[in-house]
């Protein structure tokens, strides 16, 4: 073989090499929805990734009167928020850490998420909410395994 072939098919089977490797990985960056009611619930938490700019997956599902528990992953560069107003949940995280958000939604619906800062960048997502209505407020409790602010939460 000469030695333009043997480079050419050098070339080839990196580039499959890298193909592979792209296309592989995890079930992380390719779903854009997740269920805490889903294969989660054992655990109680799911895995929010927040990115430059969006958040990953862009919808949750939960269910009315349930605690969830979620936890945010940021690998962007800058510092990013998981805002719900509703349940008063505002967790900032910077890039590079991991913090955890809990709350129990009173009552079905569409709720958005939202990252304050890049909000008008489009970085937000819907919480989809089964279930009945309840008479007792939305509860946040605070939690933290990582860097960030603690937020306010509403009790």
């Amino acid at each position: 073989m000469s030695d333009i072939n043997k480079r050419g098919s050098g070339v080839v089977v990196v580039v499959i090499a890298l193909l592979a490797v792209a296309c592989g990985g995890s079930s992380y960056g390719t779903s854009t929805t997740a269920s805490l009611a889903g294969s989660s619930a054992a655990s109680g938490s799911l895995r929010v990734e927040q990115m430059d700019f969006r958040f990953q997956p862009q919808t949750l599902s939960a269910g009315a009167g349930k605690a969830a528990t979620i936890v945010l992953v940021n690998s962007g560069s800058v510092t990013h928020t998981f805002t719900i107003d509703e349940l008063g949940v505002d967790k900032s995280v910077a890039p590079g850490q991991t913090a955890t958000v809990s709350f129990t939604p009173t009552k079905g619906g569409d709720l958005t998420f939202y990252c304050r800062f890049h909000r008008g960048s489009g970085m937000t997502g819907t919480l989809r909410v089964s279930g009945a209505a309840s008479v007792a407020p939305a509860k946040a409790t605070p939690s933290s395994s990582g860097g960030g602010s603690s937020g306010s939460y509403g009790y």
